[in-house]
């Protein structure tokens, strides 16, 4: 997932919001939170048509070609025009080498805006439900050091990458705990929490779903 922290900058600027006020709606930003941004805005008087482009910005998640044949139909700041510019220019790059398809434009993907600034990025990997990786563009902190110089880098999580097993799962999960209403609340967290320390995925439900792959059962019910 990529987005454009330019984008965003050049059209959060356009709310002239408060300090708070601004970090709050960048933090609905994140949280695909469009009633959010727009409460805070119609509280603090912002500029109507900013907050309804950064309240839009929300729902432009999709392909490349999608997302920025729609950005430019939007009446965009200069600043934020360009930078969709500089965005299309990157993923004609990503096409060239093959990467498109894996590409989704998202600009709920703000990372730290006081670190980065441009390209923003997210990874993922089948498998696995949080990102693997996380990155962009960090001239700005540079400039700070007294250089010049463009940079970008990204960060590997190699705790999320332990949870992806190579081979194919036999299993759905683990363990599945049946109980009923009647089942005293104690047992069932008992049973959660040791399947969990044994490094165990577990499922606790009053019904069995049809088809689920399970490798162990434990069965509550009728545990009063």
């Amino acid at each position: 997932d990529i987005s454009h922290l330019g984008v965003i900058s050049a059209v959060t600027d356009m709310l002239n919001l408060s300090a708070d006020g601004r970090k709050t709606v960048l933090t609905c930003l994140g949280e695909k939170n469009a009633e959010g941004i727009l409460e805070v805005c119609q509280k603090e008087n912002a500029d109507k048509l900013g907050a309804e482009i950064l309240a839009s910005l929300i729902g432009l998640y999709g392909k490349p070609k999608m997302v920025i044949d729609k950005l430019k139909s939007m009446a965009l700041p200069e600043k934020a025009v360009k930078a969709v510019e500089e965005l299309e220019n990157i993923i004609a790059e990503l096409t060239v080498m093959g990467a498109s398809e894996n590409i989704n434009i998202d600009f709920s993907v703000v990372n730290d805006m006081g670190y980065y600034n441009g390209i923003v990025f997210k990874g993922f990997i089948n498998g696995i439900p949080t990102g693997v990786l996380s990155g962009g563009q960090y001239d700005l902190l540079m400039q700070k050091m007294g250089s010049k110089q463009g940079a970008i880098g990204f960060a590997v999580y190699l705790d999320a990458l332990y949870k992806l097993n190579d081979a194919k799962d036999e299993y759905d999960v683990n363990t599945v705990i049946l109980y009923s209403n009647d089942t005293k609340l104690s047992l069932i967290n008992k049973a959660v929490m040791q399947a969990k320390a044994e490094s165990q995925s577990v499922l606790a439900v009053k019904v069995l779903p049809e088809k689920l792959r399970y490798k162990n059962l434990i069965d509550l019910k009728g545990n009063m």
